[in-house]
């Protein structure tokens, strides 16, 4: 589809190779030394419209290979805490009094680079104490989609993945994290995040998306979560780290079924 796009954008210089093909038949009566300056002056000048037409499709490409490149290393700290925990993390953690502490993006912290910021997080307190949320600005780069853009909705130290919190999910409690061994499905039709900036979550924020909230955004065209910032398209990690790319004309059953851990779909 950007291909085609692309070749849209850039028939005007076509025309414009077209029309300096003219006019070097119309220069042909100037001198050797003056043709070659006026040639060499106008394929420069071709080169820039051809380059100021073509940049803004390279800079997608390019941001949405950086966009697969953060859910892989996501994914690859989430295999990390599962080799040391003998489990995936718990979508968020509690105090003694059930108030959610801190999300599953904080405890991966260290299995994705950011060590010394898992460090200065106190995780007895909650995410928005002041002791913690002074450290937002420290975003690690690999929870935002670079095509991001932040509005009065979403603010700027959003996250651009989140998790899909329901019964029979990878993110179910609280409590406890999944074990590899609890998902029957296949590994690589299994969703474990999705790519989103429809939900303005905080980065540091032990919230995500609920299996309720996000069905209920399906059925909506206008607010589809599944709309991304890649010419529609956007990402869906599987619990193997592989990705898979939907976009909002995804088939909400069979997404219900990616969900799904056991060889049953959620209801």
């Amino acid at each position: 589809m950007w291909q085609e796009m692309m070749y849209c954008e850039i028939s005007p210089l076509f025309i414009l190779l077209s029309s300096l093909e003219t006019n070097l038949n119309v220069t042909s009566d100037l001198s050797s030394k003056s043709k070659r300056r006026w040639i060499l002056w106008a394929l420069l000048f071709c080169c820039a419209v051809l380059i100021w037409f073509v940049r803004p499709f390279l800079s997608g490409a390019h941001r949405q290979t950086t966009c697969q490149d953060n859910l892989s290393l996501i994914a690859e700290g989430l295999h990390k805490y599962h080799d040391e925990h003998g489990s995936f993390p718990p979508p968020f953690t509690m105090n003694e009094v059930g108030e959610p502490l801190h999300s599953w993006r904080v405890l991966i912290l260290p299995f994705i680079g950011y060590q010394d910021l898992y460090d200065d997080l106190d995780l007895n307190l909650q995410w928005n104490h002041p002791d913690n949320i002074k450290h937002e600005t420290r975003l690690p780069h690999v929870y935002r989609c670079p095509s991001f853009v932040p509005t009065k909705k979403l603010r700027k130290f959003m996250t651009s993945y989140v998790a899909i919190v329901g019964v029979n999910t990878v993110w179910q409690s609280s409590d406890y994290g999944i074990k590899m061994s609890d998902v029957v499905r296949p590994h690589d039709r299994t969703a474990l995040l999705i790519e989103s900036d429809e939900f303005g979550v905080h980065w540091m924020a032990p919230f995500d998306l609920s299996e309720k909230r996000l069905f209920e955004l399906g059925a909506d065209e206008a607010a589809s979560p599944f709309f991304g910032a890649h010419n529609g398209e956007s990402h869906i990690l599987m619990v193997d780290g592989s990705l898979r790319a939907t976009s909002d004309d995804l088939d909400l059953a069979e997404f219900r079924k990616m969900l799904s851990i056991s060889s049953e779909p959620n209801k």
